[in-house]
């Protein structure tokens, strides 16, 4: 008989949780109040330590190849780019 844990909240912290559980052998049940998962905010930052854990949980690398950030076309609004530095 597996552990039943519950994770309160479906966003990018409970998701994260409710998978390291689930791979631990726990039995997981996630509960989130939204009726749709849907993108909210603009973004994230993630530190390199954060990434490391991203990692393990998924094959990140072939996921971001597809959809790397190309910074030679972005400009800001203030008229700075992220080209080459």
């Amino acid at each position: 008989m597996h552990p039943k844990v519950a994770v309160i909240g479906g966003g990018i912290g409970g998701l994260g949780a409710a998978l390291s559980l689930f791979r631990a052998g726990f039995d997981v049940h996630v509960f989130e109040q939204a009726r749709a998962l849907r993108e909210v905010g603009a973004g994230i930052q993630v530190s390199p330590n954060a990434s490391r854990v991203l990692h393990g949980f998924w094959d990140l690398a072939t996921h971001w190849r597809s959809s790397v950030f190309d910074r030679s076309h972005f400009s800001s609004a203030a008229g700075m780019t992220a080209a080459p530095w």
